[in-house]
């Protein structure tokens, strides 16, 4: 284990950062495309050498780069250029064969063949071997590791996503989002064989292999939840051509939306899966409604199933540690009380019962105690499904305001939201 070294202010404010996020544009996009490089990380660390005995190392650091060693962007970290570090000769086959798993999953799935779930399961499972010897470079407490191994990678990474984005934009492409190692574009008319020769040329300039991962029908990016004006990085949703959907961070994916908020988005999503651009998924926003509405009716009258409200959450604390009475601290001060003792980081599974705390001392009850007679908090389930609903159909002009007014509720004062796509129904 080696020490970190010494850094100027100006350094560590140039070191101290992670990969780079572009903030997307937000709203209904068509016709999109998703470039993913393939295992970034590791292939960086093997493409260049990083390892924890080879940044820095003394037998280059103090030499020109004609001794074979490399300068990391930015950092202006040596690399050595003598000898292969233990962390790239270790992970060269693991890469090498989760590409050749990728293009074997791709191959097989464009001729129908079901081996392709094999195919699938194999990369991935290797995909989760790569992803924590990236994590092990920068761990604290590793036996064998050193910060600015860690740096360089990312240094590594931010030139290759912004070389990526330059040669795309030279090409007319129209750069929506980037998350890392991913990127999304758009160009009118380009087919998907366009998108693999940008593919090819970015693998050329940059040494790491990069894929067309599929062209969306549509694809959503939400507006934040605290600002509607401002995209959020890591939320989005989209059909590809081939039917396949992806979905991140919004509350169909998340473990702590209950189940029947699950279902309604889900179901909203099913609607919208028949659409094959944005004037389609527009079309479909009356059928879209009505299935939100049909959720919000249940939950309204009381008669929905309480074990599908459940809430699942990890709690920060131990009990007597919280100081607030938020949710979580409500119920593992009860679970404590009853003997049980929970960890900071466990998860613990409860049902709100009245988060106003004005109508029953328990704002929440752990599951484990739950009575079908205990009842749910209909207005706070309520509030949780208007805006599960908003995030798919607030580009259309429906905020959780509008959508009050569109299920019978009584009017309240509007949020000003400018920006956004109305149409009459």
């Amino acid at each position: 284990r080696e020490p970190e070294d010494f850094k100027s202010a100006a350094t560590l404010l140039l070191a101290d950062r992670g990969g780079l996020i572009f903030q997307p544009i937000k709203g209904y996009h068509e016709q999109v495309a998703e470039l993913d490089f393939v295992s970034m990380y590791p292939n960086i660390m093997v493409q260049h050498n990083v390892s924890p005995e080879t940044v820095n190392c003394a037998c280059c650091r103090n030499e020109s780069q004609a001794s074979g060693s490399q300068r990391v962007p930015e950092l202006q970290y040596t690399i050595c250029g003598k000898r292969e570090g233990i962390v790239p000769a270790t992970l060269r086959p693991i890469v090498e064969r989760r590409s050749f798993y990728k293009k074997e999953k791709k191959r097989l799935k464009k001729l129908g063949d079901e081996r392709w779930h094999l195919y699938d399961h194999r990369q991935n499972a290797l995909k989760w071997i790569l992803v924590c010897c990236f994590g092990y470079l920068g761990y604290k407490n590793a036996r064998f590791g050193k910060i600015e191994a860690h740096e360089s990678v990312n240094a590594f990474s931010r030139e290759k996503i912004l070389q990526a984005k330059e040669i795309a934009e030279s090409h007319g492409y129209q750069f929506m989002h980037a998350i890392v190692d991913c990127m999304w574009l758009k160009k009118e008319g380009a087919t998907e064989a366009d998108y693999e020769r940008l593919c090819n040329e970015v693998t050329a300039a940059t040494s790491v292999e990069i894929s067309l991962e599929g062209i969306y029908n549509w694809i959503l990016y939400p507006s934040s939840k605290m600002d509607p004006l401002l995209p959020t990085a890591n939320r989005y949703v989209g059909f590809y051509s081939n039917g396949d959907v992806k979905i991140r961070g919004i509350e169909v994916r998340r473990r702590d939306t209950p189940k029947l908020i699950k279902r309604m988005q889900g179901e909203m999503l099913s609607v919208f899966e028949k659409a094959a651009n944005v004037d389609e998924v527009a079309s479909l926003v009356p059928q879209a409604l009505a299935k939100a509405k049909e959720f919000f009716d249940l939950l309204r009258s009381g008669k929905a199933d309480p074990l599908e409200l459940v809430i699942r959450r990890r709690i920060s604390k131990e009990a007597d540690e919280y100081t607030n009475n938020s949710a979580n601290a409500v119920v593992a001060k009860a679970l404590d009380e009853a003997g049980i003792k929970l960890q900071p980081g466990e998860m613990v599974e409860y049902i709100i019962l009245d988060s106003t705390g004005k109508k029953k001392p328990e704002r929440a009850k752990p599951l484990v105690f739950y009575s079908f007679d205990d009842g749910y908090d209909i207005e706070k389930y309520s509030e949780m499904t208007l805006k599960a609903a908003e995030t798919l159909l607030q580009p259309f002009g429906f905020d959780v305001e509008r959508l009050r007014v569109e299920f019978g509720l009584r009017e309240k004062r509007r949020r000003k939201i400018s920006q956004t796509r109305t149409f009459a129904y």
